[in-house]
């Protein structure tokens, strides 16, 4: 695995990321115009060119959407897939975009931001780091794991799980870690943050 092999060489370069962050909502982006929801995307399907260019890659598990059309399978590796997705609820392309940003704070850290063993404790998991939605932002629809089964507690500031996050970094991940799905950001509103504008420090 890519990461891994990062891993024992000392992890990325803040470009690197970047630069790798850039490509892979590039894809993502490319998917979603032509109404395509990866569903499994994690480190371990993106591929590396001999340039170094990223790929997506599995789509073993991709679904062509219309805008009635409302997916429920239980989809993703348990520890990039989004809220609505642990809850049984429906959803669309905001999943992936959920998993984009588990993937780039993990090109950071070199390990999984929110390593839960089933879908309540991946929830549990979740909130003890970005803190416990609002009962306004809770479904409305019947889910089976009730919001009064977790406790109420502040977000984490991700500068202590990753200490060399940039102020545009730690907001686009954020951006992408939106509980709501509707509010959550798209593909194409990413690639127009400021995190891919500004001008890049190499550490």
């Amino acid at each position: 695995m890519y990461i891994e092999k990062a891993a024992n060489r000392g992890g990325f370069s803040t470009i690197r990321i970047r630069n790798m962050a850039r490509e892979i909502l590039n894809g993502v982006d490319f998917l979603h115009n032509n109404r395509i929801v990866h569903r499994d995307l994690k480190p371990q399907n993106l591929l590396v060119t001999h340039d170094g260019h990223i790929k997506l890659a599995d789509f073993g598990l991709a679904k062509t959407y219309d805008f009635e059309m409302q997916l429920t399978s239980v989809v993703v590796t348990l520890w990039y897939r989004a809220p609505e997705v642990l809850l049984g609820l429906t959803y669309a392309t905001p999943v992936d975009i959920w998993s984009v940003g588990c993937i780039i704070a993990e090109l950071y850290t070199l390990k999984a931001l929110f390593r839960g063993t089933s879908e309540g404790d991946q929830l549990n998991k979740i909130f003890k780091i970005l803190g416990k939605p609002p009962r306004s932002e809770w479904p409305k629809e019947n889910v089976s794991i009730k919001y009064e089964s977790f406790d109420i507690v502040d977000s984490v500031d991700l500068y202590h799980l990753i200490p060399n996050l940039c102020t545009t970094a730690k907001d686009l991940i954020l951006k992408m870690l939106e509980f709501n799905p509707n509010k959550r950001i798209s593909a194409l509103e990413a690639l127009s943050h400021v995190y891919f504008t500004e001008e890049p420090i190499n550490t």
